[in-house]
């Protein structure tokens, strides 16, 4: 095969898809290259000699095919030197490969290594071990981040959920996912935590002169934790049930799937991740990069400032990983009566977390901004905080966390003698206060951390019972309630003249989405129900109050007719259908309504009374707010028993 005129037709081919005239033909070439029984030694070459990105993409892709297609009638001697020659093309090659060519490089090879995992004779630990001192050895930085990246492709590639199709039966992937996990995936996680450590401890992170070299470690980290440990929960062995029958690919607990707050490694993990001190220089590295990322927005060059938050990024989604930390991998109670492991790992989490998340007011005064740095700080803040709600007992949360065993170690917080369960309750406050609940917020990072926060609530209270939290939590519950109360109301009386706010065209449909968003609310307000009873009877009674002044001076009812609408659907998701019937029909019905403006059933439909008003619009903003009350359940179901 003439190598030469092969380079030379990929190339132009590589160029033409650009070219909506030449796409056809190019994709036609391209097409008949990759089925060529030639294609592997014509692959190389280009690689090794051609310096069109184009064309080295489409020859690392044809590689990969051409491996998987002609494995079997390869000779070992061939099947590792594709191996060195990736590596090879990756680590050694001068200038170093393009990033999107580099990237398909770590994906063929990562296939390769995957395809000759389960050959026979094949020595696997050598396989990895040769990466892995082709990477140490590396004479530049960005060798050696390639080298992270590509140990990062190669879990991907192994990983279930994320591996190549390659014509195989699914017994070889869960074979090759179970090897892996076994024999090789703590090492790749504590060889991106070393150099990830050692770059970090001699400043070039933060100083931005490591080349990524830490952002690729810490990326290694943090693949290496978002590994699927549960597949093993129930099984005996390589992906087996206990029946002898092999799982099937995304089988799950019976079909439910997995929680994705907690990640289970297993006790074979406890000395990498909770050996005091372990990983007290990631907690340390996420708190400096924070500030400096937070600092860097308002002085610093607009490139260091970049590579700062992609750093403060990649530590941050580590430590939250740590923070979802369950399962075996904590001593069970009889291994260790006390839990001192999983409460000293508690406290360090919820240490650092105080760190980038207080004082509530600035971390949520820089999301408000809408600075990234701020943004995604806060975001994945109260997403840590909540896997610690739903993971951690409550008592863990009321304790103050000086008083944590290992209190000594990690970051030293300021808040420390104050409890996780403080952190909560004034991130929570300061949101509400911040206006997560406005209609110009939804969708925000606001409304998306205030949800995560209220979850953590529900996941607390859930935990021991609405009727037996201890004071401290119930005490808690009720400052939230009555915060999200006050900014519940303030928000529905800002939408209350939105005019195309689609509850109206959907009916029950916007009922349901409103239940929905108070069902976070609801555990909260059962949790305390001697103070949120008598706030939403003072809160009913106001609103009942201001829709008498309206009809009687002949104003606008329609705020305190979507005041009392929320208040209902409120009320009727946090204590239940018969309670919100007859407040209903005593606040609203028998005083206000039944004079006024309530709709009267005519041929099955609801036809409403004649509302005098000067302005048109006015009159139609009072039908749609009386719409929202028909089409709901439990407004009509009052209406009915009342009359």
């Amino acid at each position: 095969m003439d190598m030469q005129g092969a380079m030379s037709a990929v190339e132009q081919a590589a160029q033409g898809l650009a070219l909506p005239s030449l796409r056809a033909n190019a994709e036609a070439t391209l097409l008949e290259f990759r089925r060529s029984p030639h294609a592997l030694p014509a692959c190389r070459h280009i690689l090794e000699h051609s310096q069109v990105t184009e064309a080295q993409f489409q020859a690392a892709a044809t590689l990969r095919d051409a491996a998987l297609r002609d494995w079997t009638a390869l000779p070992p001697q061939e099947r590792s030197g594709l191996r060195q020659f990736c590596l090879g093309a990756l680590l050694h090659r001068t200038p170093t490969p393009a990033p999107v060519v580099a990237s398909q490089l770590m994906s063929t090879l990562a296939v390769i290594l995957k395809r000759a995992w389960l050959d026979e004779g094949v020595d696997r630990g050598a396989m990895l071990s040769e990466a892995e001192t082709a990477v140490t050895q590396a004479s530049t930085n960005a060798a050696r981040r390639i080298g992270l990246q590509l140990f990062a492709s190669v879990i991907s590639e192994f990983s279930p959920t994320t591996a190549s199709a390659m014509q195989l039966p699914w017994e070889f992937h869960e074979r090759c996912r179970a090897s892996l996990e076994t024999e090789f995936l703590p090492g790749l996680y504590a060889h991106g935590s070393q150099i990830a450590r050692s770059v970090a401890e001699q400043g070039a992170a933060l100083n931005a002169t490591d080349d990524a070299v830490c952002v690729a470690s810490l990326r290694l980290m943090a693949v290496a934790l978002a590994w699927d440990f549960s597949r093993d929960a129930h099984s005996g062995g390589f992906g087996m049930l206990a029946d002898g029958h092999l799982r099937p690919p995304g089988g799950d607990r019976d079909g439910e799937q997995a929680d994705a707050v907690r990640i289970t490694p297993g006790a074979a993990w406890r000395d990498t991740l909770l050996a005091p001190g372990a990983m007290d220089w990631l907690f340390q590295l996420n708190t400096a990069a924070h500030s400096a990322a937070i600092a860097g927005e308002r002085a610093a060059t607009a490139g260091h400032h970049s590579k700062i938050e992609t750093l403060a990024g990649a530590a941050r989604g580590v430590a939250a990983s740590l923070c979802s930390l369950s399962g075996e991998i904590f001593p069970n109670a009889r291994e260790q009566p006390g839990a001192e492991t999983r409460r000293g790992h508690f406290g360090r989490c919820a240490r650092a977390l105080q760190t980038v998340l207080l004082p509530a007011s600035q971390s949520v005064a820089h999301a408000a901004a809408g600075t990234s740095a701020g943004e995604e700080n806060l975001e994945d803040g109260c997403r840590a905080l909540g896997s610690l709600a739903e993971i951690h007992p409550v008592d863990d949360f009321m304790t103050p966390l000086v008083q944590m065993p290992h209190a000594e170690g990690g970051v030293q917080s300021p808040h420390a003698n104050q409890n996780a369960l403080n952190m909560l309750g004034e991130l929570t406050l300061e949101l509400l206060r911040a206006g997560a609940l406005l209609g110009e917020n939804e969708g925000s990072v606001l409304e998306e951390s205030l949800r995560m926060l209220l979850d953590a609530w529900g996941s607390l209270i859930g935990r021991v019972g609405q009727f037996g939290c201890p004071p401290e939590l119930a005490q808690g519950a009720a400052a939230v309630f009555q915060a999200y109360l006050q900014a519940g109301l303030a928000a529905t009386a800002a939408a209350a003249f939105d005019e195309d706010d689609g509850q109206e065209e959907e009916g029950k449909a916007g009922a349901a989405a409103l239940d929905e968003r108070l069902s976070l609310i609801s555990p909260i307000a059962r949790a305390a129900p001697d103070a949120t009873l008598p706030l939403l009877r003072q809160a009913l009674e106001a609103k009942k109050q201001s829709l008498s002044q309206a009809m009687t001076s002949n104003l606008d009812p329609t705020v305190p007719l979507e005041e009392l609408w929320w208040l209902v659907s409120l009320f009727y998701v946090s204590y239940g259908q018969v309670w919100a019937i007859r407040m209903t029909s005593y606040f609203v019905y028998r005083r206000v309504w039944s004079r006024t403006c309530w709709p009267t059933p005519s041929r099955g439909r609801y036809r409403y009374p004649r509302i005098h008003s000067p302005s048109a619009a006015r009159a139609r903003r009072t039908r749609n707010a009386t719409t929202r009350w028909t089409h709901s359940r439990r407004i009509t179901s009052s209406w009915r028993a009342c009359a």
